[in-house]
């Protein structure tokens, strides 16, 4: 899922969607189809429990940013290499 969204991040970045479009478009497929297959619950998080729709966005994109950086490279506005850098910030503080 994650490698077909950074695509499709890609193309939109070019297609100069701005970053919280195509990130709501990205998200909410996969947020929802988490939920459809697994019930939100995560093995090994949160102890089991389901997480919340906006816990999986956040996972969901934590692991999603880095791929675009990467897939996309140079290519990507500015808006899109801002939250790029701050997730990638955010994973190396951890």
């Amino acid at each position: 899922m994650v490698s077909i969204a950074s695509i499709n991040m890609c193309i939109l970045s070019k297609s100069k969607v701005p970053f919280m479009t195509a990130m709501q478009a990205n998200m909410v497929p996969m947020v929802s189809y988490i939920k459809e297959v697994n019930g939100s619950k995560i093995s090994g998080v949160k102890d089991g429990q389901a997480l919340t729709s906006e816990e999986v966005a956040n996972g969901l994109a934590m692991q999603l940013l880095p791929v675009v950086g990467v897939r996309c490279g140079k290519d990507l506005p500015q808006d899109y290499k801002k939250e790029v850098t701050k997730a990638e910030k955010l994973l190396k503080g951890q």
